[in-house]
């Protein structure tokens, strides 16, 4: 099993802004770790978790579907989900930090 820390591009994609392509793969992701028995780490106060409650503002029936089964799924999911204080992230290693831009870590 692992623990997943996605980044807010999550959102973007699942609000159709990157295209059907990444919309579709991104639900395709979300599906494969829940079926998969792989877990999200959710930071508390991250962007992630701001444009998570930004996207249950949309209500056309797709986008609320998938709202519902990030919900579901995950966000209420003590099993799927694991909640993170920032302060409680390990420091990213130099050798990955040097590979990502800063404003993702």
């Amino acid at each position: 099993m692992a623990d997943f820390i996605l980044d807010e591009w999550l959102w973007a994609d699942l609000a159709n802004e990157n295209g059907l392509v990444r919309q579709t793969e991104t639900i395709s992701l979300l599906i494969a770790v829940y079926e998969i028995c792989d877990r999200m780490v959710l930071v508390r106060g991250s962007r992630f978790e701001e444009k998570t409650v930004a996207f249950w503002g949309h209500t056309d029936t797709k986008r609320r579907q998938v709202a519902r089964f990030y919900c579901d799924a995950f966000r209420y999911n003590s099993s799927k989900t694991t909640p993170l204080e920032f302060d409680r992230l390990p420091a990213l290693p130099e050798s990955l930090a040097n590979d990502i831009a800063s404003d993702d870590h």
